[in-house]
């Protein structure tokens, strides 16, 4: 006899087999249990039958009782991962393919104890464990990262009822990694002005216009690296001086690249530029449309920076540049002009830093860089959007006297217009270039 969640066969005297049906596993088909019990007569085979199904029912998930913690990450990446942004999904991906499923990934889901985890981690510990060629043994900020993303997946496990427990717990807190303290290198302020006295000391060439502008943004916006290389001239204001910081170009192996939300909520904001950031971005977009003319191209997709060795050969569709690229020619410049070196990121730590030193309040800080929130003394602050130029000014002030003066502000040429032949090259005072047709009034 059927019930709604199992069956019942009398298969001989006071013998009866009991199927339950726990739903669709995994791998699409139903999950069933089945049991050989001893009963007097139907009601108390009933009875049984009753119990029988809700002792499954009690227990974390029984439809995926014997679930391996391979098939587990699968389910766990595509229903999870997913809505994470696609730099972190990679991140993750590489992690559990290179690190953790190699170890575990056949053991069942709820074999897995704090023992198993933490055997794992000093197994990868010792020297000789890294996979990237170099010598010694994987850094404590590697190993955080690695656990932190195993107890994620658990925590997971328990919060979809595949685990009652997350053996994570069972670690003691002296054997979880955690990374040690390093902090970010950054200049100092006369490393700083030793920088942009010699940047904008280069000619106003297309190449070192677009690092001047680059390297300008990084200092006095404090924003992230995708933000200001997928920025749009449509994203730009020359009427009150801002930029609408909306989307991050991102650059992903195998993929072409792509725009994406910001890092976070907060991160949608808009950012204030100087005056002379505004010089910089007009002489950009001067020299840019001279060279989309010159060569036949069309910057379509209408991004500020853009790559002058790629582009579509049939459409003449100009594609932008690779966040990287910066990152390359600034290793190589401040290696030429022998200051230490820092990453790209760590102008974003400047920013914050000096910003605060200068006087800056430190919500505006938060607003500008794009924070969700800060952890000081003053707590949760509040964030506020509106314009106010007080960080990029404190930011521009401390600089200041690095920068040749703007005899006038730059104009843009109608695109019709033709620029003069003039170069930098023959331009020996490095003054800026007029050109010879009419400007835009």
């Amino acid at each position: 006899m059927k019930k709604g969640y199992g069956s019942k066969k009398q298969i001989g005297e006071n013998k009866w087999q009991l199927t339950i049906s726990l739903g669709v596993g995994y791998d699409g088909k139903q999950v069933k249990k089945s049991r050989i019990i001893t009963a007097k007569n139907e009601k108390e085979a009933d009875k049984q039958l009753y119990l029988f199904y809700n002792e499954y029912q009690s227990l974390p998930n029984a439809v995926y009782e014997n679930i391996s913690f391979f098939d587990f990450t699968k389910l766990w990446y595509n229903r999870y991962c997913v809505k994470l942004s696609p730099t972190t999904a990679l991140r993750y991906k590489r992690i559990l393919e290179e690190r953790i499923l190699p170890a575990f990934g056949s053991i069942e889901l709820k074999k897995i104890t704090g023992i198993t985890i933490i055997s794992f981690i000093d197994s990868i510990s010792i020297e000789g464990m890294r996979l990237d060629g170099k010598e010694g043994s994987l850094s404590t900020r590697s190993l955080e990262i690695i656990y932190k993303l195993i107890k994620s997946i658990f925590n997971k496990a328990v919060e979809w009822k595949f685990l009652a427990f997350n053996p994570c717990n069972d670690i003691p807190r002296e054997e979880i990694p955690r990374a040690k303290s390093k902090r970010r290198e950054i200049w100092s302020i006369e490393e700083v002005n030793f920088f942009f006295s010699n940047l904008y000391a280069l000619p106003d060439t297309q190449r070192f216009v677009k690092y001047k502008l680059l390297a300008t943004l990084a200092w006095t916006t404090g924003a992230r690296r995708g933000e200001y290389t997928g920025i749009k001239w449509s994203d730009i204001s020359f009427y009150s001086n801002t930029i609408d910081i909306n989307k991050s170009l991102t650059d992903l192996p195998g993929k072409e690249l792509f725009l994406k939300d910001p890092k976070t909520e907060e991160s949608n904001r808009i950012v204030s530029f100087d005056d002379y950031t505004k010089h910089l971005f007009l002489l950009h977009k001067q020299i840019q449309d001279e060279y989309l003319r010159n060569n036949n191209l069309v910057n379509y997709d209408d991004f500020v920076f853009i790559s002058t060795s790629r582009f579509d050969e049939k459409t003449r569709r100009t594609k932008p540049i690779y966040p990287d690229s910066f990152y390359n020619w600034f290793t190589r410049y401040i290696g030429q002009i022998g200051l230490p070196h820092i990453t790209i990121h760590a102008f974003r730590h400047m920013a914050c830093t000096y910003a605060l030193m200068a006087g800056t309040p430190i919500n505006l800080v938060q607003n500008m860089l794009g924070h969700a929130n800060i952890k000081t003394t003053e707590g949760y602050i509040h964030r506020v959007q509106n314009k106010d130029n007080q960080f990029t000014q404190n930011l521009s002030e401390m600089i200041k006297n690095t920068r040749p003066n703007i005899e006038e502000p730059v104009k843009l040429i109608r695109p019709i217009s033709i620029i003069t032949e003039t170069t930098p090259e023959t331009n020996p005072n490095n003054k800026l270039i007029r050109p010879i047709s009419k400007i835009i009034p």
